[in-house]
């Protein structure tokens, strides 16, 4: 990222080209991070029962984000050290899980690197959300519509009304695509014989944004698919909004396992010394909140982005 990349094979009038592909920066270094963790572990009741408590603080500086830049260079933005980040949180384990915070202390300038559904500002979440508020179709036209929020100069806000000009609606914060609270249970038993075990992982807290719902819910997709005319001439209809943002909770049922041990002295008869017979179910289920639309929210990664993500 720290030079600057052409691309060739831009021809232009049976004339070879090439074209700018990535701005250089000559000053761009490794971002550093400082961590700070400490723990306990506690082994209760002959080692039945292990517990687990860790706090950890890492500090992340010279962060790389692409600043955007003016159209008229020729690219959109640049790679450039411009953040400090924060994560910190506990983890605590019986089997339970993990919370973490994250927050960007700071930027090179005052102003926050924002796109169509995402900001990125000190005192908030990496991740964070903001974009417009979708607020659902005209009953009579069939068009569609977002909300314009009006506030007071301290921000406060003190009411809404609907638009169907999606320049007009305003971009509000509307959550974060990382989670509250995340983590796993296992567990394991054994009576007369019969072993039973399970692995089970969950999400709590976050949001994840369906960017590839524009093009597959007939919302208004790109002309060139097989398209019915009103969605066609309602085009605008999937312009990115909370329209596809989804709550990213989930219960996985990682592994079910259920076995059963014969008896030595059956198995000792034919020369054995051991025989267990069971059957395993790997990812058996993903129970996902009511609104999600997608294969499986555990394969999204970490900036919340759904784009056809398989299990």
């Amino acid at each position: 990222a720290s030079r600057g990349l052409y691309g060739f094979g831009y021809n232009y009038n049976s004339q070879p080209g090439s074209y700018r592909q990535q701005a250089g920066n000559p000053d761009l270094k490794w971002e550093q991070t400082a961590k700070f963790n400490v723990g306990v572990d506690l082994a209760l009741w002959e080692r039945r029962v292990n517990v687990e408590f860790d706090y950890y603080r890492h500090l992340t500086k010279d962060m790389v984000f692409n600043v955007p830049l003016s159209l008229t260079s020729g690219m959109s933005s640049i790679p450039t050290n411009v953040g400090e980040l924060e994560n910190k949180g506990f983890e605590f384990s019986v089997g339970v899980g993990s919370a973490n915070k994250n927050e960007i202390k700071k930027l090179s300038t005052d102003l926050p690197i924002e796109s169509s559904i995402t900001i990125v500002e000190p005192g908030r979440d990496i991740y964070t959300w903001k974009m417009k508020e979708w607020a659902g179709v005209d009953p009579d036209t069939g068009s569609p519509m977002w909300w314009i929020v009006n506030r007071d100069k301290n921000g406060k806000e003190i009411s809404r009304e609907k638009t169907t000009n999606y320049n007009k609606a305003t971009k509000e914060y509307v959550g974060k695509a990382s989670p509250k609270f995340q983590g796993g249970l296992t567990s394991s038993l054994n009576l007369y014989g019969f072993d039973f075990s399970f692995q089970l992982n969950y999400s709590l807290g976050s949001k994840i944004f369906g960017d590839n719902l524009r093009y597959d819910e007939q919302t208004g997709a790109a002309g060139v698919q097989n398209t019915t005319r009103y969605v066609y001439e309602k085009s605008g209809a999937n312009s990115a909004s909370t329209r596809y943002l989804m709550k990213g909770d989930y219960l996985k049922i990682r592994n079910i396992t259920l076995g059963y041990t014969l008896p030595k002295d059956l198995v000792q008869r034919i020369h054995l010394n051991n025989v267990r017979i069971y059957v395993s179910s790997d990812n058996l289920h993903t129970f996902v909140a009511k609104d999600f639309r997608g294969f499986d929210p555990s394969g999204i990664a970490p900036n919340g982005v759904q784009w056809w993500n398989y299990p």
